[in-house]
């Protein structure tokens, strides 16, 4: 719950609304922003969901999973 007041849903319409303020140009700017929005949003949420310590092998599951893979 507190990740979907954290984050918002910027590549909803941060890609129209780009394109009508900067063109072509400034898409690549945002999709590269929502890259690493999402990247950190899907390892972020899963830690937070979790609970416990993490070790080693739970930072691999942090950065590979299935959020991440789609």
């Amino acid at each position: 719950m507190k990740q979907s007041l954290v984050f918002s849903n910027c590549a909803f319409m941060g890609i129209p609304i780009t394109i009508s303020l900067f063109g072509n140009e400034g898409v690549i700017y945002t999709t590269i922003f929502i890259f690493f929005f999402n990247l950190f949003l899907w390892t972020y949420s899963i830690k937070e969901m979790n609970s416990g310590d993490y070790n080693k092998k739970d930072v691999y599951k942090l950065i590979f999973n299935p959020g991440l893979a789609a």
